[in-house]
């Protein structure tokens, strides 16, 4: 009998080994397919231009950033359960322009704003940006 038992606390072991396995690839995939989400930011610069400004540097810093899973505990009668192990990503993009014409003919209304308005940028990040 115990020979059985010891069978099946091998058998549930690789289950879950499997599982984990097949997570982890899960997660590797929508990492991988994100990091192609670059050429939308290359496609709405092509598509933006500001009179008399050229685009001199772009910089794109992405992090990750990791969570450990918290395993599921008891307390007392309780099983509190736990969380998967999570990735942030973080990306930053740093545009520097410069102007065609000398600093004395215009006067700069572009400070340190955000993306322009336009309608591509629009469509592409329509969430909240720091």
């Amino acid at each position: 009998m115990s020979a059985i038992s010891n069978d099946y606390r091998v058998v549930l072991d690789n289950q879950k080994k499997a599982d984990d396995a097949r997570r982890n690839v899960a997660a590797l995939r929508q990492l991988a397919t994100n990091r192609f989400l670059g050429a939308n930011l290359l496609n709405a610069l092509q598509q933006t231009t500001v009179d008399d400004i050229e685009l001199l540097r772009l910089k794109v810093a992405q992090d990750y950033i990791p969570t450990e899973e918290v395993k599921p505990r008891k307390d007392n009668d309780r099983t509190i359960p736990g969380r998967p192990a999570t990735v942030t990503e973080k990306i930053m993009v740093t545009l520097e322009a410069g102007t065609l014409r000398p600093a004395r003919a215009i006067r700069w209304p572009y400070t340190r704003t955000p993306f322009p308005t336009t309608p591509i940028f629009a469509r592409t990040w329509a969430g909240p940006m720091e």
